[in-house]
């Protein structure tokens, strides 16, 4: 199929070979090639072969720090060996092999190609970049691929972390709408129906599935990729990453940002968002169950200094990467009364909306029983998460992005 000016095949040989028949249509000739050892293994030396058998240039490019990260480091290392030749870039590997290659692409002003070699996450079709920076995760506009080609025994030999980690992600796409929604309804947050509607048809289509992804056969991950892929399109359909992630992904990348300063070990980042859309569900249940007089009554008695975001919590939770939380915060960290009352009164004259928003998003068992009948991370124990990460995730991850998600909502409530 095609979609967005991209190509993008799924299937066994045939889709290898589509790969040499477009470069040649296109007369892409020149490659560097970006993989870590093992999506080299998987996938890179047989790519490798296949276009040096037509007497293409293949620049191999291989990332061998462990574990891997969408660093400085890793982006220096890429932009060095690439050396600025003017080169199609293959981006062989999973999420991170992807977001430093789509970037120095893009930096380069070079095209890339996307093998995805696991179902893993919805990045591959993505135009954005999630780098660590300065030991701050940040979106970085980069360049979306001019071709996705999923090789399926590749992907179906993916380790089972990384395939479950994918449905964790497409997962999350629940509470990511629904936070969405909410944006647009109480801070005037850009929305597009259109993509909303593509990316839940992709949920569903996901869902629709689990079984067969539960089994790991070949037909459910062809069904989990493609779902991956339409839900990373209706990200760059909306022209914003909104679609792609909400409540969840603030929490994944608090646990990130906060192990990073600490030197732990990192979380999968797909058994970090199921976690958090688990968390986020609970939210919006216990918003289900909130009558609109209860809700008033609520609001009244809430002073804007529990709501809003403090200097002293910003500087004593985030320290170095206080300045950028800063910039996401400016307009809650300027708020004023006037302000907090008008968007109070917001929330009670949109109760019906809410409550249809809310009533949207699973409950938070069954998010779980979905994510334990494929094998994925479901509760915090299962993702390695200690209970204080979690409570400290529920309180500070709406500081990250300056978005209005079931984070601002809870704390608007004094949830959290």
């Amino acid at each position: 199929m095609s979609s967005h000016d991209a190509i993008v095949v799924i299937g066994e040989e045939e889709v290898l070979q589509r790969l040499i028949n477009d470069c040649r249509t296109a007369n892409r000739t020149r490659f560097t090639l970006v993989a870590d050892p093992n999506t080299y293994l998987a996938l890179g030396i047989k790519v490798e072969a296949m276009l040096q058998a037509q007497g293409w240039s293949v620049k191999r490019i291989i990332l061998e720090n462990n574990p891997l990260r969408a660093d400085e480091q890793a982006l220096f290392t890429v932009f060095d060996q690439s050396a600025g030749v003017d080169n199609t870039f293959l981006a062989v590997g999973s999420g991170t092999i992807h977001d430093i290659t789509r970037f120095v692409s893009h930096r380069t002003q070079n095209s890339f190609i996307s093998l995805p070699t696991a179902a893993s996450g919805d990045g591959y079709a993505s135009e954005n970049s999630s780098l660590i920076i300065n030991g701050f995760k940040a979106s970085y506009r980069a360049k979306r691929p001019v071709g996705i080609y999923a090789y399926l025994p590749t992907l179906c030999a993916a380790p089972i972390a990384l395939t479950t980690a994918g449905f964790g992600e497409m997962l999350g796409k629940f509470t990511t709408l629904a936070d969405w929604k909410l944006g647009y309804l109480l801070w005037d947050e850009p929305y597009d129906e259109h993509a909303a509607q593509e990316t839940w048809l992709a949920l569903q289509n996901c869902l629709g599935q689990i079984e067969s992804i539960a089994l790991y056969e070949t037909k459910g991950i062809r069904y989990l990729t493609q779902s991956l892929i339409e839900a990373g399109w209706g990200m760059q359909r909306a022209g914003n990453p909104s679609p792609a992630g909400g409540s969840e992904h603030q929490m994944a990348y608090y646990w990130e940002i906060n192990r990073l300063r600490q030197h732990k070990p990192l979380l999968i980042h797909g058994a970090r968002v199921a976690v958090g859309a688990c968390l986020s569900a609970g939210y919006y249940a216990a918003l289900r169950r909130i009558t609109l007089s209860e809700a008033k009554k609520t609001l009244q008695k809430m002073p804007l200094a529990l709501f809003a975001p403090q200097m002293e919590e910003i500087e004593t939770v985030f320290g170095p990467l206080t300045e950028r939380v800063k910039e996401d915060q400016k307009l809650f960290l300027e708020m004023d009364e006037p302000a907090y009352k008008q968007l109070k009164k917001r929330v009670v004259d949109a109760w019906p909306q809410i409550q249809s928003i809310a009533a949207s998003v699973p409950g938070p068992q069954q998010m779980v029983e979905w994510l334990q009948q494929v094998g994925a991370a479901a509760t915090a124990d299962d993702a390695d998460l200690e209970s204080e990460e979690v409570q400290q995730a529920l309180k500070y991850a709406h500081l990250l992005r300056g978005r209005f998600t079931i984070l601002k909502l809870a704390h608007l409530f004094g949830m959290a």
